[in-house]
């Protein structure tokens, strides 16, 4: 298969095929996953299917292969990096494969993108960012849509009221639409262990209100009018920021992966849901 985008995305690269595998591979490898330990061979399938398929543990790609259809809402976009002038934001959005928006638009979707964030929205808007808005999650409200997916990384544990989100969410969806969503999976082994040592500080994020388990999340589905369709665990561990000891964690349970079963071993978990027939 060759990486030639369709014709629908053509627009939306910025970036060669070739540029554009250097900066996955450079940002995969250091998240200690080396595509060249699979035995992978240089090349770059349209949407990074390469890297989907090798490296399902890192929540951006596991969220990558979830994307279906042409028009994306990327919910929470502030929240993914740092976009402030001074830490380099418009490369960090649109040119680090680490950021989930700019992964969107370089893969050729027709990327649309909210967060509550107003300082940080403007700023982006200043530096050419275009079709991103200040809204928040719960009362979101687009005119764009309807969409084919809806993406929320990293989002639903810090709302007040998750459920309105999610019916929002559902009315703007298209035919046959998905959301994809990912959360921190409250029964995985560094979880469990943080909350035993450190209780009751059990959450190492202060501003998280909520834990989402395939229970829970089914059941808040449910009533949102929604289904769960898939559960995925992820390997979600930054091998190069943090303490000592969460790094090393991390490369202990990228070293035990043979042994320890995902829903364990991953940190985050990925949902896919979709409306109810």
């Amino acid at each position: 298969m060759g990486c030639q985008p369709t014709v629908q995305q053509t627009r939306h690269w910025s970036l060669s095929c070739d540029e554009l595998m250097k900066k996955m591979r450079s940002y995969f490898r250091h998240r200690g996953y080396d595509p060249a330990s699979h035995g992978l061979a240089p090349g770059l399938f349209p949407r990074y299917a390469l890297y989907v398929k090798t490296l399902r543990s890192s929540r951006c790609a596991s969220t990558l292969a979830q994307v279906q259809g042409v028009r994306v809402l990327d919910v929470g976009i502030a929240g993914q990096q740092d976009f402030m002038p001074e830490s380099k934001s418009l490369a960090t959005l649109l040119d680090d494969p680490g950021s989930m928006h700019g992964v969107l638009r370089h893969a050729g979707f027709e990327t649309y993108g909210i967060d509550i964030d107003a300082t940080t929205i403007d700023y982006l808007r200043s530096v050419g960012v275009q079709n991103v808005f200040t809204q928040s999650a719960e009362e979101l409200d687009r005119p764009e849509g309807p969409f084919d997916t809806i993406v929320g990384g990293e989002v639903i544990e810090h709302l007040a009221n998750p459920g309105q989100f999610l019916v929002r969410a559902k009315r703007h969806l298209a035919p046959n639409g998905r959301i994809v969503l990912t959360t921190p999976n409250p029964f995985s082994l560094m979880y469990i262990l943080f909350g035993t040592l450190k209780f009751p500080n059990t959450s190492p994020n202060p501003q998280h209100v909520a834990w989402f388990c395939p229970g829970t999340m089914a059941a808040l589905a449910e009533r949102s009018g929604l289904a769960v369709s898939q559960v995925v665990p992820i390997d979600d561990y930054e091998l190069s920021m943090g303490s000592l000891l969460y790094r090393l964690f991390g490369r202990l349970m990228m070293l035990a992966r043979p042994v320890i079963p995902s829903r364990l071993r991953g940190n985050s978990i990925l949902y896919v849901l979709v409306p109810k027939t």
